[in-house]
């Protein structure tokens, strides 16, 4: 049957409780809110509620989530410090007590993160092939694996690095991407903190610990014989220029072609402190083939740098850091060393081979306090290049 509506005179139906035209209402006295009796769900992995039977006076059991089993199900632990409530809706407030704070997506394994990172850090390497080296030292974290995010802490990452059965390398290696994954963690608001960085590898020294001069230790011959019978590995040959030259990371990824002398056997370059920016380091015979092989690799790319991305683009330290730690994992036999270790290998060999103490100042950049030699003392490439020459191939 229809009505006529007595507000917009529309005719509508007798069982309408509003009019569909105007909104006006006709059985205020028969509409009542519908009581809901669901109960609120909890996002995915905060955890789980269930009634205990028998339990009359506290029957509903919070419990959240720690891990993922191998299917991919989650893996509970009673909530602390109480974990057993009277009503649903306690246990429900409890629950988002213990996650306040926390973002839904950190619910995520640390396999997980470990893909996600993965295909972020990807994209700024210039050579993905490098990326093998963390893919190698993550597989050796297996009891990381299946862990949330949120709950790896310091001990987790202890528990892991020091029972592993690796290599120095491949545990620095691990340590390096547990450091970078967590860096990840924290931008996207997956974890607070990182606790990768809160732990030292036992026998590692930092400079919190340790004077600078403790921090690096230089390559033995040795070493050196095994980084020149492997100079295509890696950054294998960047490593043997410092060795030879005496450069300090930076100091070596800024080099520019037009600061090459092949000619007169120079480079000129350096940075840091007055006495380190623009000074001349000859070139040792050990080393010219590799830097004049630089040089054309550099004019191809068409790239001012001796030493650059693909495109041309400078490298980064943090990028030749990973590169190097990468290099020398995968050449056996060499101890754990850090990038500025062939800048004092360089000192070490020169002072054992007799080189003389100013011309070693001059080539690393050293402040010389000595008036008469540094001011009264005029010193030519000629004679750089004769001192350097004292240091012998390995």
């Amino acid at each position: 049957m229809l009505i006529t509506c007595p507000e917009c005179q529309i005719l509508v139906s007798d069982k309408a409780v509003m009019c569909p035209h105007c909104g006006y209402p006709f059985k205020p006295d028969k509409i009542s809110p519908r009581k809901s009796t669901r109960k609120k769900r909890l996002p995915n992995g905060f955890g789980q509620i269930a009634f205990i039977k028998g339990n009359l006076r506290k029957p509903y059991r919070a419990m959240i989530t720690v891990a993922k089993n191998e299917n991919g199900r989650p893996i509970c632990k009673l909530l602390q410090p109480e974990a057993y409530f009277a009503t649903y809706n306690e246990a429900y407030e409890a629950l988002m007590r213990n996650n306040k704070g926390v973002n839904v997506q950190s619910k995520i394994t640390m396999n997980e993160l470990f893909d996600l990172w993965k295909e972020y850090h990807l994209k700024n390497l210039d050579n993905p092939r490098s990326f093998s080296t963390y893919k190698a030292a993550w597989a050796h974290a297996t009891s990381l694996h299946k862990l949330l995010v949120i709950n790896v802490h310091v001990r987790e990452i202890a528990d892991c690095l020091e029972s592993i059965d690796a290599s120095a390398n491949t545990i620095s290696a691990l340590k390096m991407t547990l450091n970078m994954m967590f860096d990840y963690a924290v931008s996207h608001e997956l974890t607070d903190k990182n606790y990768a960085k809160m732990y030292t590898l036992p026998g590692i020294v930092t400079k919190e610990t340790a004077k600078e001069s403790d921090l690096h230790s230089a390559f033995t011959d040795q070493e050196l014989k095994l980084i020149r019978e492997n100079i295509n590995t890696g950054i294998a040959r960047l490593i043997y220029i410092q060795c030879f030259t005496g450069f300090r990371p930076s100091e070596l990824l800024g080099i520019k072609t037009k600061d090459i002398d092949l000619f007169n056997d120079v480079i000129v370059g350096g940075m840091k402190t007055e006495y380190g920016r623009n000074r001349t380091v000859p070139i040792h015979s050990e080393i010219k083939p590799i830097i004049g092989a630089l040089v054309s690799l550099a004019n191809n790319k068409k790239s001012p740098y001796l030493i650059s991305k693909s495109n041309g683009k400078p490298i980064s330290y943090e990028s030749y850091r990973e590169h190097f730690i990468s290099t020398l994992s995968k050449i056996e036999g060499i101890s754990d060393h850090v990038p500025h270790d062939p800048r004092k290998t360089f000192i070490t060999r020169a002072k054992y081979y007799g080189v003389d103490e100013y011309a070693i100042k001059r080539i690393v950049g050293h402040s010389i306090k000595d008036i008469t030699e540094k001011t009264y003392t005029q010193r030519d490439n000629e004679w750089l290049k004769t001192e350097i020459e004292k240091i012998k191939r390995p």
